[in-house]
């Protein structure tokens, strides 16, 4: 026994959880991914029971996704929940987070205790199996976060935050895996290469010079991995004409923290911005999430303004939902300004727990606590879910997948809509309750570009608060477009190639 598993074994699985963690959280940090695993791979050999094994698995895949969320307290302060003071918000938001990690982790433990019998009784094929094992816990582990935060409005999706091949969407050779078998595939090609660099070090275990050599050795080749080229992303030009696209960024507050004052600023300048896009002669224009070009403008001055009969406007707005008296929906629509037709339209069937729904556990903490004005005004301000009839959309000569802000996060979403023909991926999201959290942003960009990847499409990402992107099919970002000044709009007009 090597004499670390002596002093401290249950080092090794914190170590495995903390690397995990750091590996999403910037670029740099993703090359610890390769390696993340390794102190596990040794756990699991050297944990003196089934008890212990179960419990270092948990503790690891925990502290990995408590990591990876700590961009949850940069909602703080709380904008949808004014009458609570800073501090019980703080309070609740500690509890769920902590809560959260600690249940998505479970699996991961019977995973860890499986893994530990399987080379206990010396089966040879343990990696397969644990491999098989880690597969069908990240799978399990989507699920939590909605079971676990139900609610009236809960829509159930799946949320593949902590992933851990989400680390390899920076490096393209190895991203390209993922068309054969969406994000799973490269979560088996992450473990494979951490079980190879474990039979590695195990090899000169107790040598320690050699086992140093080898492990820089290791080290060297994979930091040439980013260096290997991907696919190619171009395609053929048919005979139909390319798509231009005005993709649009925005900087403005979240409404939830919006003033009266601030919200006509917002009309005012998103009025001089819609002047300017009049006169693009594009295909389409795509407003980040929370734009409400329909709830801010009607249809008569879009119509004075757009002369263009083909163009397109993408745009999220707020509408009443008839069946629910005081309850809101996320509305995506598709229409001609010029003529006021509407292409296409449905409510977001994915919603964010907290966010746009208040979670049992939130109102049962809120009624503990006598916040019940709160819960009012809460209410008055929720989402109800959509039907999931959401369907891709005509422009130019693509069909596009357009989805709202975290429907991004559910590798379905895009899947289901790119078996019915959509070959175009739209993201619209507002990132200003975040308040700017790098690893919110980090995190989900790595999403977006797993997305674009699996999928073999161009993914356009339109953002408020952060850059609005266009992701190649390889996951290669191609552009980006940044409002700077706050209350600004800023945007690009980008060519697609005709399918």
């Amino acid at each position: 026994m090597p004499r670390f598993a002596k002093i401290a074994p249950w080092t090794l699985p914190l170590l495995s959880g903390a690397l995990g963690g750091l590996a999403q959280a910037n670029e740099t940090g993703a090359f610890l991914s390769f390696f993340a695993l390794v102190p596990l791979f040794f756990f699991w050999h050297y944990a003196p029971s089934p008890f212990s094994a179960l419990i270092g698995g948990w503790s690891a895949a925990s502290i990995a996704l408590a990591i990876e969320t700590t961009w949850l307290f940069e909602l703080l302060p709380i904008p949808w929940m004014p009458a609570v003071s800073d501090v019980s918000a703080a309070i609740f938001m500690l509890f769920a987070w902590s809560l959260t990690s600690f249940s998505v982790g479970a699996p991961f433990a019977l995973v860890s205790v499986l893994a530990y019998k399987a080379i206990q009784r010396n089966i040879r094929w343990w990696p397969l199996f644990a491999l098989a094992l880690w597969i069908a816990a990240e799978y399990a582990s989507s699920w939590i976060p909605a079971a676990l935060w139900v609610g009236a409005e809960t829509s159930i999706h799946p949320i593949t935050f902590g992933n851990i091949g989400y680390a390899l969407a920076n490096f393209p050779a190895l991203l390209s895996l993922s068309r054969w078998g969406s994000i799973y595939i490269l979560s088996s090609t992450l473990f494979a290469v951490n079980w190879f660099v474990f039979l590695i070090y195990r090899r000169f275990l107790g040598q320690p010079r050699k086992a140093t050599l080898a492990v820089l050795a290791t080290a060297v080749a994979i930091s040439l991995i980013p260096s290997l080229p991907g696919p190619s992303s171009s395609s053929h030009q048919g005979q139909l004409a390319p798509t231009t696209i005005a993709l649009v960024s925005s900087n403005i507050p979240s409404w939830a923290e919006a003033t009266q004052t601030d919200k006509q600023i917002i009309k005012e300048n998103l009025g001089l911005a819609l002047a300017k896009l009049a006169r693009e002669n594009v295909d389409a224009v795509i407003f980040p999430e929370s734009a409400h070009v329909l709830n801010l403008f009607d249809k008569t001055f879009l119509e004075s303004l757009f002369k263009n009969g083909r163009t397109i406007i993408i745009d999220n707005s707020v509408v009443r939902d008839p069946r629910a008296e005081g309850s809101l929906r996320s509305r995506l629509f598709a229409y001609e300004p010029a003529s006021g037709n509407v292409v296409a339209s449905w409510d977001k069937s994915f919603l964010f727990f907290g966010g746009e729904y208040p979670p049992l556990l939130l109102t049962s903490w809120a009624r503990f606590f006598g916040f019940n004005e709160v819960l009012r005004r809460y209410a008055a301000t929720s989402y109800s879910p959509g039907e999931g009839n959401e369907r891709p959309v005509p422009i130019g000569s693509h069909f596009a997948a357009i989805s709202l802000c975290t429907q991004s996060w559910a590798p379905q979403f895009f899947l289901n809509q790119t078996r019915m023909g959509a070959d175009l991926l739209i993201n619209l999201s507002s990132d200003a309750l975040f308040h700017g959290a790098k690893f919110y942003l980090w995190e989900r960009l790595l999403m977006l570009k797993v997305r674009a990847a699996e999928n073999g499409a161009y993914l356009l990402h339109a953002a408020n608060g952060s850059s609005s992107l266009v992701i190649d099919p390889t996951g290669k970002i191609l552009e980006s477009v940044e409002a700077r000044e706050r209350f600004s709009y800023a945007y690009k007009v980008i060519t697609l190639p005709a399918k």
